[in-house]
């Protein structure tokens, strides 16, 4: 007898804590760490570590890219996307 399972793909984002995805919404406006650091109060190195988280569970390659299509997650101090809070 043949079971069909079907099989249920949850959204990657649905994954992320709620400070995840705050910090997921203030890069993607094009927010810098340090920007983040000072309207969050977070330290750079817990923001680098939420980067690194988000990229793992929203599944996001690590690989070099022309600036034009740059990840933003791999944004740091550098980035073109510099906007005031």
């Amino acid at each position: 007898m043949l079971v069909c399972r079907s099989h249920h793909v949850e959204d990657p984002v649905e994954q992320l804590s709620d400070r995840e995805m705050e910090v997921f919404e203030l890069i993607g406006d094009g927010y810098t760490t340090r920007q983040i650091d000072k309207c969050r109060n977070l330290s750079v190195k817990t923001i680098d570590s939420y980067r690194e988280h988000l990229k793992m569970k929203l599944h996001v390659a690590d690989a070099p890219r022309p600036a034009a299509s740059r990840n933003p997650l791999d944004e740091g101090e550098s980035s073109g996307l510099i906007r005031s809070p």
